[in-house]
């Protein structure tokens, strides 16, 4: 029985607090209650005795708690505060337990956040430098760790999200990173640095395996992506630096390596891989400056178009030609159109080349066939960004009314790779550009995707074959094959064939074999200027009126 129920006057004069100072005394002495002895305790002394046991209760409760605290404060997150003796200190320490388990989760939030991508979960640009940093550190400790750097960027992205929105562009950047994290694997590191950039981090590597792994990527992000009811397809180029054995390169070094590897992928077309090597640094000083000089091409009056015959193979008559613009540089000279022209896509000039080169080939077109009295064929080549112009029918069909063209005379050159970003929306078009009645060329088959599904679904009248498929014909087996497939899918779908690069007699020979209805390459003519392409159409139809232009080339005329 408590030792407060024996002594009322104790509680009558010390109250609550007698109460409290008696019961906890007694519970630390471990009884409960003292006989006789009580008694003779006097009532200051039996306070004292009770506030003493108290404050050692508290004190130590206390000060448990406040070592925690400091600990936390610390940066010690996982520490938790005992619960104690005391019913309030035992409160408080299940209090500060519930605080710091949400500051934890928070603390451990912002830092996932501030180190990773909160659109594909995938480390960031810090989470990356940090990383290679470290790597990079510990291989010039001594330790051998030969590093690989991919910078990854995907080919016509932001077509994407002009044509289908940046819903649809950010749900297929997410796809793209668990492709790529899946081909990767654990042992590497992939990252976003943001946009449509991604980087691949190898560590204990060698510059053999960094090649295969960017192969792999590249195929990998080949295939198809399916994203809010549209069949998309995405190309990726790399560029590829590496560290180790001896070459010095510190964390921003070896980036802008990979870098300028990257644009060297992007000049070369879609879907490839290039290796740092020091002459690629010569070429960005360069870039820079012909991209500020490409901007005024156009007003400067610096671009030409050239022309190459396009030849009937039967026959042996010219039917038309191929229209490709060329930059006419006040001090670089003749800029060859791989450098250019990849800058040009990059920068959107494209369209406004594209159209300077349609009304410019429209016109010369016209002027020609008057001169000659003969109706030529003129392929002009569309790019993917004017392909998706909303008013690219309206703008064809204007220049066609403007020049006097017939809409049977032009032949629009498309690749692969112009429309399979989304089929749906290039059938439209296409069918539209179809209804005004010109021609519809697929160009460079056999070097993209290549999709029976989309020949048959889309109305082209042509399909060209690329000139690596004709390169070795007659003396490989399988480019010898590949061509006698697209021949005979072509004429399986009523499309006229035209082979691209012929050079040699040999060729020629084994293309007619084929039944292949036309042809152009170096063996008949190089592209040349409006100037001289017209004096040969002038000279040739001046010479042989009967069979027209049987005798522009010798192997045909033989």
């Amino acid at each position: 029985m408590p030792v407060a129920l024996f002594m009322p006057g104790l509680v009558a004069a010390g109250g609550l607090l007698g109460v409290v100072a008696v019961t906890i005394a007694s519970r630390l002495a471990g009884v409960d209650a003292w006989p006789g002895v009580v008694g003779v305790v006097a009532v200051d002394g039996f306070f004292a005795l009770g506030g003493y046991y108290l404050q050692q209760a508290v004190r130590r409760d206390t000060d448990a708690v406040r070592r925690v605290i400091r600990r936390f404060g610390a940066g010690d997150m996982a520490v938790r505060a005992p619960a104690g003796e005391l019913a309030e200190a035992a409160h408080v320490a299940q209090d500060f337990n519930a605080m710091a388990e949400r500051i934890g989760r928070s603390t451990r939030r912002l830092a996932h956040e501030a180190f990773h991508d909160p659109l594909t979960g995938l480390p960031n640009r810090n989470y990356f430098l940090s990383r290679l940093r470290a790597s990079l550190d510990a291989a010039t400790g001594g330790r051998r760790n030969e590093l690989g750097v991919l910078c990854l960027d995907l080919d016509r992205f932001k077509n994407v999200n002009d044509t289908l929105g940046h819903p649809v562009g950010d749900e297929l950047l997410s796809v793209v990173a668990v492709r790529l994290t899946s081909t990767v694997g654990d042992d590497h590191m992939v990252a976003r640095l943001g946009g449509d950039e991604f980087t691949i981090l190898m560590e204990h590597t060698s510059a053999a395996a960094v090649e295969a792994m960017a192969g792999r990527v590249v195929e990998a992000l080949r295939r198809s992506f399916h994203i809010s009811g549209h069949d998309l397809f995405v190309t990726v180029s790399i560029g590829v630096a590496l560290s180790g054995k001896g070459r010095e390169a510190g964390t921003l070094d070896l980036l802008r390596q990979a870098d300028i590897a990257l644009y060297a992928a992007k000049a070369q077309g879609a879907s490839r891989f290039v290796m740092y090597r020091p002459e690629l640094d010569a070429r960005s000083p360069e870039s820079l400056q012909l991209e500020s000089g490409l901007a005024k091409a156009i007003e400067n009056r610096e671009l030409r178009v050239f022309y190459q015959p396009e030849v009937d193979l039967e026959a042996g008559r010219l039917v038309g030609m191929e229209a490709l613009v060329r930059w006419a540089h006040p001090t670089r000279g003749l800029v060859p159109p791989g450098q250019f022209i990849p800058l040009a896509e990059e920068t959107g000039e494209i369209v406004r080349i594209g159209r300077w080169v349609l009304a410019q080939a429209c016109a010369d077109t016209v002027a020609l066939g008057r001169r000659a009295g003969v109706a030529l064929k003129v392929g002009v080549n569309v790019s993917a960004q004017e392909l998706k112009r909303p008013d690219l029918v309206d703008y064809v069909s204007r220049v066609l009314v403007r020049t006097g063209l017939p809409p049977h005379q032009l032949e629009l050159e498309i690749t692969e790779s112009g429309i399979i970003d989304n089929i749906d929306d290039a059938r439209r078009t296409l069918s539209a550009l179809r209804n005004l009645g010109v021609g519809l060329a697929i160009d460079d088959f056999g070097t993209g995707y290549s999709s029976l599904s989309y020949l048959h679904q889309l109305p082209f009248t042509t399909l060209k074959i690329d000139r690596s498929f004709v390169k070795d014909l007659g003396e490989k087996e399988t480019p010898s094959a590949v061509a006698r497939a697209i021949v005979d899918v072509a004429g399986a779908l009523g499309l006229e064939v035209v082979a691209e690069g012929i050079e040699t007699r040999e060729q020629l020979d084994f293309l007619r074999a084929l039944a292949c209805q036309r042809g152009q390459g170096y063996l008949f003519a190089k592209p040349m200027p409006r100037d001289e392409f017209a004096q040969l159409v002038w000279r040739r139809s001046d010479r042989d009126e009967e069979t027209g232009f049987a005798a522009l080339v010798d192997p045909l005329a033989a």
